[in-house]
């Protein structure tokens, strides 16, 4: 079912399922390793997982964060996008794709 937040969510996904396009410690890069940049700068190309939901989605809001919830409560209970943070900070770029399918297939289900 294609839902304005699962729309969202392949979006994102897509951004960053190029691991040359995925970065930690910051929501955005110009390059890699390069400095941080704000998720909307027009030079930005590498970006975290919470710097994706930015990019495509704007700030999240509550139907997002629930989605998000959904996966990562168990890492940061009641703070979803820290949770989301924290896991793409510390995790390999497989592990962070495999918790974007499961954003994907809740929001589908949800119709969300």
């Amino acid at each position: 079912m294609t839902t304005p937040i699962a729309d969202a969510l392949k979006a994102g996904k897509a951004l960053i399922a190029d691991e040359a396009n995925w970065t930690q410690g910051a929501c955005a890069r110009q390059t890699k390793k390069g400095d941080a940049v704000a998720f909307d700068d027009l030079n930005a190309t590498c970006f975290c997982s919470y710097g994706a939901i930015m990019r495509v989605y704007g700030k999240p809001d509550d139907a997002m964060k629930a989605v998000v919830a959904k996966v990562f409560n168990e890492h940061f209970e009641n703070y979803p996008m820290t949770g989301l943070v924290a896991f793409n900070d510390t995790r390999s770029h497989a592990q962070i794709m495999a918790k974007w399918d499961e954003m994907i297939a809740i929001a589908e289900k949800e119709g969300v």
